[in-house]
């Protein structure tokens, strides 16, 4: 397995975030975390890139203790997390010379990163001057400076149109179709459908359910969708 968490707990203050979570992720799915404010997904990612530690537990990445994995790990938070007064084209500078990157390998990979973004005719514009959508497919670009094994993303669509989301998932699908392996976070249960392989749907800091696309959403011989099975899980209890 690519991620291996065992028995993994979080308390913030008196407060229990992740009780004893057991997840495993393989290498190339899309896999989604779902469920209500508060269940712990955020959490989750957290301490799995490392930005946190767990309180107990075992996080394995790559059979290595993720502490040492964090180069692997490409993390898009939902906060815009740029610099507004500079270009696209300097953010991206700057973020290479922040991960280490030579002057020729920073080169290399700016201009291929904004070909894959489809934003090279926006590379001088400033970030403020970007829509929702296009600051964060660049939140996405500063992290595959890294040429990252996995991209979290938490939440990255939060506030854009629906026709901004769609060019946005249709980024995560490039990105995994060229050997990443993506985890994110959303409410919009469709898209998350269309988009993963695998599913984890958390209640207070537990997996309350988990599997492939193909065996969660069939039942009795029928197909249902996400939306339905989130249904059952949260509102119908």
């Amino acid at each position: 397995m690519l991620i291996n968490m065992k028995q993994v707990t979080k308390k913030f203050k008196h407060q229990l975030v992740l009780d004893h979570l057991d997840l495993t992720i393989a290498a190339g799915e899309i896999v989604g975390l779902i469920g209500p404010n508060a269940a712990g997904k955020s959490t989750t990612l957290h301490v799995m890139s490392g930005l946190i530690q767990p309180d107990s537990g075992q996080i394995l990445i790559e059979e290595k203790p993720a502490a040492t994995q964090k180069h692997l790990i490409g993390f898009v938070p939902q906060e815009i997390a740029l610099y507004q007064d500079l270009s696209v084209r300097d953010n991206l500078i700057f973020f290479s010379g922040l991960y280490g990157l030579s002057a020729k390998t920073s080169a290399l990979k700016i201009n291929e990163i904004l070909s894959h973004l489809d934003m090279d005719a926006l590379k001088k514009k400033k970030v403020k001057h970007l829509s929702g959508g296009m600051k964060r497919r660049l939140n996405i670009g500063v992290e595959l400076l890294k040429d990252p094994t996995i991209m979290m993303l938490d939440e990255a669509t939060v506030g854009i149109d629906s026709q901004t989301r769609t060019s946005f998932f249709s980024l995560i699908q490039k990105m995994n179709q060229n050997g990443i392996t993506v985890i994110l976070t959303s409410h919009h249960l469709p898209e998350l459908e269309q988009l993963c392989s695998y599913f984890y749907f958390l209640k207070e800091g537990r997996i309350v359910l988990s599997g492939s696309k193909s065996d969660l959403l069939t039942q009795d011989n029928q197909t249902i969708n996400l939306s339905s099975l989130y249904q059952e899980l949260y509102l119908d209890s």
